[in-house]
């Protein structure tokens, strides 16, 4: 048949006046890649038989790749040479992770026909042809396709930021706080969204820029990841509890974020625009006041003042700033 690059016929008999009943054939979009952008490998299983049962299919070996199914296409009909044939297909997104040759193993499916039957289900006597076929044994049929081979660049050194992380693909970024005005010391939220097409799973933390007028405790992160024929989409959403310290209009700097982008083999930058919150002075009815302890039998006197608003400090590998950002959360802030 008139297969696509990599196909594999099937290994039944070919029929004297055209294909065989049953054949598959296997294609990547893309033959020349660069490390970690999205290939969308496709497999159609071609039959113009009936089939006893459904069809089993054994994914490739993809060492050195990542995958991820992508949703069934609708079946579908289609001529070859002549001859009419249902076709089932199955899409893989696949991602590389290094740089150099890639192989792409046989796919293989497995099906039962009637062992010594080849009629045509487009026939106009497909009923009678079939019946009296009688009912014969059933035999195994094996499909394969064959190995497909990806050239995998690696990515540029020249023009790469500095904060790039290894996204690849094409991406945006957006900000946006859950308020607008808040008194100094009280908790806003700010929620960064890096949307787009490529493996949003590899997407590391996304650094804040300086804030010294804002408090930042750790950052949460969320994955929505969307799948269609087309490859792998999706958002990942970084939020973070942040405090302000002081009171007066204030500004977030743009948040920028890295990525290559293989359509235009270049690094983009992308960025959020500056926010502004406005903070007033907090409530001092609301800060702790000085208190001092009574001396003991023969201890010395303890003298402690406070003269400002106490906040739980955010410590790396102490886990009292995630607890803080948790009951801010259950408060219904997040």
């Amino acid at each position: 048949p008139a297969a696509a690059p990599g196909a594999a016929p099937s290994r039944g008999q070919r029929r004297a006046n055209g294909p065989p009943p049953v054949f598959v054939t296997a294609e990547t979009d893309k033959k020349t890649v660069f490390a970690n952008e999205q290939v969308v490998y496709s497999v159609k299983f071609h039959y113009a038989i009936q089939l006893l049962g459904n069809a089993e299919w054994t994914p490739p070996d993809t060492t050195g790749m990542l995958s991820e199914d992508l949703p069934p296409s609708p079946a579908r009909t289609a001529a070859v040479e002549g001859r009419n044939y249902n076709v089932s297909e199955v899409k893989i997104a696949l991602f590389p992770l290094t740089p150099g040759p890639k192989t792409v193993g046989p796919g293989t499916i497995r099906c039962q026909v009637q062992k010594g039957v080849d009629v045509d289900p487009f026939a106009g006597d497909f009923f009678r042809q079939f019946f009296a076929a009688g009912l014969t044994m059933a035999e195994p049929v094996t499909l394969q396709t064959k190995p497909l081979q990806l050239n995998v660049k690696p990515l540029p050194e020249a023009g790469k930021p500095a904060g790039f992380g290894g996204a690849v693909g094409r991406f945006r970024i957006k900000a946006e706080l859950d308020k607008g005005t808040v008194k100094a010391g009280d908790a806003v939220n700010l929620t960064v969204t890096v949307e787009g097409n490529g493996n949003l799973k590899a997407l590391g933390d996304l650094p804040l820029p300086e804030m010294p007028e804002f408090r930042a405790y750790e950052t949460v992160t969320s994955l929505n990841q969307a799948k269609d024929e087309h490859g792998v989409r999706g958002s990942k959403v970084f939020k973070t509890v942040l405090v302000p310290k002081v009171s007066g209009d204030l500004a977030l700097p743009p948040i920028p974020f890295s990525y290559f982008d293989p359509g235009q083999e270049k690094y983009v930058t992308a960025q959020t625009p500056p926010l502004r919150l406005g903070v007033t002075p907090g409530d001092p009815a609301q800060a702790p006041v000085g208190f001092q302890a009574a001396p003991g039998p023969g201890a010395a006197a303890i003298t402690a003042v406070s003269d400002d608003i106490r906040h739980v400090r955010a410590r790396p590998g102490f886990d009292g700033a995630a607890s803080a950002a948790a009951a801010v959360a259950g408060a219904g802030m997040l």
